[in-house]
């Protein structure tokens, strides 16, 4: 959730003559609704099923999406949370500089 909200922090930004909740609200489940499309094809193009493991399988995606960042990573036990956390940050940043919020 950390994530999205600095995607709809961002976005609302562009908007800050606009002091609408309703508006906002929209723009979180715009928001939840790429991240969950990106987390999707990530899932689909990148990751590989490691027998049920999942944390596994997103650190599979991540070595091939993202190689050099991968072998940058420190050699540690890493959990669920981390890894989704480091591919939401990762497929967040790469979606920005594909559609920048600002021109």
């Amino acid at each position: 959730m950390e994530n999205l909200d600095k995607i709809v922090a961002a976005g609302v930004e562009c908007f800050d003559d606009i002091d609408d909740d309703c508006f906002k609200e929209m723009m979180k489940a715009a928001a939840f609704s790429l991240m969950q499309q990106l987390r999707e094809e990530f899932i689909k193009n990148d990751c590989r099923a490691c027998g049920g493991n999942w944390t596994a399988m997103v650190l599979s995606g991540i070595e091939k999406r993202w190689p050099e960042y991968y072998d940058s990573m420190p050699d540690k036990r890493y959990n669920f949370p981390e890894v989704v956390k480091i591919s939401d940050n990762k497929l967040i940043a790469e979606y920005l500089l594909q559609h920048p919020i600002y021109d």
